[in-house]
């Protein structure tokens, strides 16, 4: 697995270019995250060829009003998931 740190601001922006891109959302889970956050997971995956996908999973938390970010990737998906964020992150 590959991990890469995004800036919450531009989770949205993100989701919209996984949807542009071909990433299907396969699973979505949320709760809470320790005693005054929340927080969710998101999964994503995108068929590599007729027989593997790449996956990709968003974990989000927000607590005490502070949000983090973090990607988790298979190999296949890390190329083409930080140039997207590095040209979100240049706009």
């Amino acid at each position: 697995m590959r991990y890469l740190p995004v800036n919450p601001k531009l989770i949205e922006a993100l989701k919209t270019q996984l949807q542009l891109k071909g990433w299907l959302l396969k699973g979505q889970d949320a709760g809470q995250a320790h005693l005054v956050g929340w927080g969710y997971v998101l999964k994503w995956q995108k068929a590599i060829d007729n027989e593997s996908t790449s996956s990709l999973w968003l974990h989000y938390k927000e607590v005490q009003g502070k949000a983090e970010a973090q990607l988790e990737m298979t190999p296949e998906a890390y190329t083409e998931i930080s140039e997207m964020v590095n040209r979100l992150e240049e706009q």
